[in-house]
């Protein structure tokens, strides 16, 4: 879900590996992060 004020931008972290995140009004940062604890189980 992406508004007029909001951007998806992602960052490489190697030569597989991508994080995508939205940015979006102001204020402090808000991070988010998805658990993947139930695939290392």
């Amino acid at each position: 879900m992406e508004s007029q004020s909001s951007k998806v931008l992602e960052i490489q972290i190697d030569a597989s590996r991508n994080i995508r995140y939205l940015k979006a009004g102001s204020g402090v940062p808000l991070v988010l992060i998805h658990t993947i604890r139930t695939q290392l189980e």
